[in-house]
C-alpha cells in the first residue's frame, strides 16, 4: 500500500513509506521516501509494521512510534501540484516557481533594496497554493561567496516574521561556490537552519580528486558538522558523466546529489552527453533500488527522487479520489 494515501484525522499525515523486508519477513528499518532518510524499527514492531502499513490498521504502540520518528507529521503534503482534481494553482509571481509543490524564489543579498519584495511575493505565492504548496523555499546567495552574518541573520528573522504571518512553513538554502566554505562558515552553519547547496562543473573524464579537490574538501567539512544539510549540484560539462560524479560522491558519503547536463555547451547539450546522462541514471536508479535494503544509506539522487515524489504524489490524488477509508476507520477496527 502506498502510505502517502492514508488519510489521518486533522491536519495529520503519513510520510510516505517503503518496508525493507529482510529474508525472514521482519522489518528492520523503513525508507522515508520524502525525506530520502532510512529509519530503524523497534524491535518488538519489527514483525508487524510491514503489514501493518500494508493494511492501514494500526495499533497504539505502531501511532507512538511513527510520531516519535517523525513519520506522522503535521506538516502539509505540500505536492498535490498536478495531481488530477488537486485544487487550480495560480501562476507564481516573477521571481518564484512551482518545483515539486514546493514555491521556490532566489534571494539575492547583494540586492538589499529588493529583499523585503520577494519575500512578500515568496511567501504570498505559497500562501496563495494553499494544499497545493504549504512551503516557501528560499534560495539564498551571493554570486558564489558567503554574505555577511548580518544579511543571512536578517533573511532568517524575516521570513520567519513572514512565516508566522502566513502559515507557510520555510526552508533556507545557501548557494556558495567550494572555495568559500571555510570552518567559520560551517560553525555558523551549524547554529541556523540553512541547508547549503554547492554548485560546480564536473571536468570530463572522471571526477579525479585533484580535479574536484575543493569541492571535496568542502562535502567533508559540512558533513562532519551538519550531515544530512548538505547537496552538491554537480552541473555536467561536455563528455561528463553522470556515473563518475555519483562514484565520486559516494567515496565522500555524500547524502544528497542533484546533476544537470547544463554545463559549458555554447549550443546546448550535444545528443551524446544526453543519452549518456540517460544510461547512466538508469543504470543508478537500478542500484538504488538494489541498495534500499543495505547499509549504508542510499545516495539521494535527486533527478530520480524527485520524480519518484512526484508518482507517489500522483498515486495518492489516485487513492482519495476512489475514497477508500481513512486511518480513523483503521484504528477504530483495530481497537
Amino acid at each position: 500500500m502506498d502510505t502517502a494515501s492514508i488519510l489521518l484525522p486533522g491536519a495529520l499525515r503519513l510520510r510516505p513509506l517503503r518496508a525493507l523486508l529482510e529474508p525472514d519477513g521482519s522489518c528492520l528499518r523503513v525508507f522515508d521516501l520524502e525525506r530520502a532518510a532510512e529509519v530503524e524499527v523497534p524491535q518488538e514492531l519489527r514483525l508487524h509494521v510491514a503489514s501493518a502499513l500494508d493494511s492501514g490498521d494500526f495499533d497504539e504502540a505502531l501511532i507512538d512510534w511513527l510520531v516519535s520518528a517523525g513519520l506522522i507529521t503535521s506538516e502539509s503534503w505540500h505536492s498535490t501540484a498536478g495531481v488530477a482534481g488537486a485544487a487550480s494553482e495560480k501562476p507564481p509571481p516573477a521571481g518564484c516557481v512551482h518545483v515539486d509543490g514546493e514555491v521556490h524564489a532566489r534571494l539575492d543579498l547583494a540586492d538589499e533594496e529588493g529583499l523585503a519584495g520577494a519575500l512578500d511575493a515568496l511567501f504570498a505565492a505559497a500562501a496563495a497554493a494553499g494544499a497545493g504548496a504549504g512551503r516557501a523555499v528560499l534560495h539564498v546567495a551571493c554570486a558564489g561567496a558567503f554574505p555577511s552574518v548580518s544579511a543571512l541573520e536578517r533573511v532568517v528573522l524575516e521570513a520567519e516574521r513572514r512565516s508566522h504571518q502566513t502559515g507557510v512553513g520555510a526552508r533556507h538554502e545557501l548557494a556558495l561556490a567550494s572555495p568559500a566554505v571555510t570552518t567559520g562558515l560551517v560553525r555558523f552553519l551549524a547554529e541556523t537552519p540553512f541547508h547549503l547547496r554547492l554548485a560546480a562543473e564536473a571536468p570530463a573524464g572522471g571526477v579525479a580528486p585533484e580535479g574536484w579537490a575543493a569541492a571535496g574538501e568542502a562535502v567533508r567539512r559540512v558533513e562532519q558538522a551538519i550531515p544530512g544539510r548538505l547537496t552538491v549540484q554537480a552541473v555536467l560539462g561536455p563528455g561528463a558523466r553522470l556515473r563518475d560524479v555519483a562514484l565520486w560522491a559516494r567515496g565522500l558519503r555524500l547524502r544528497h546529489l542533484d546533476a544537470v547536463p547544463l554545463g559549458a555547451h555554447p549550443d546546448g547539450p550535444r545528443e551524446a552527453d544526453l543519452a549518456a546522462y540517460r544510461d547512466d541514471l538508469l543504470a543508478l536508479a537500478e542500484e538504488l533500488a538494489a541498495a534500499l535494503g543495505r547499509d549504508p544509506l542510499p545516495l539521494d539522487l535527486q533527478p530520480l527522487t524527485s520524480v519518484a515524489r512526484r508518482v507517489i504524489r500522483g498515486a495518492a490524488g489516485a487513492y482519495r479520489r476512489r475514497g477508500d477509508r481513512p486511518l480513523a476507520e483503521a484504528r477504530r477496527r483495530s481497537a
